[in-house]
């Protein structure tokens, strides 16, 4: 995903740039997580897909910090909605075996 995208909805100013190389790393992350999660091939031009993402990366940002038994954030419910969609569609190409 652009960088530009994921700070926009992120709401992070393209000028700070501190973070580029996490958020960098956090969307190809959630694209491998969203394809191991799934069973499905990430597909970047899919617009479901990329909510996916954007709401992966939202989550893991903004719950970055240290974590602890008591302090685990879980997935809200929009993202575990969209992967089981994902998962259960026949919308979406297979990863090969």
């Amino acid at each position: 995903m652009d960088l530009t995208l994921i700070k926009n909805y992120l709401r992070v100013d393209d000028d700070i740039t501190e973070d580029n190389a996490q958020l960098r790393a956090l969307c190809d992350a959630a694209e491998a997580y969203i394809t191991n999660v799934t069973g499905k091939r990430f597909d970047p031009e899919d617009p479901v897909m990329t909510l996916a993402e954007k709401l992966l990366v939202s989550h893991w940002y903004t719950n970055r910090g240290p974590v602890s038994k008591g302090a685990v954030a879980e997935y809200g419910h929009s993202l575990s909605a969209v992967l089981m969609h994902i998962e259960t569609s026949d919308a979406y190409k297979k990863v090969s075996p």
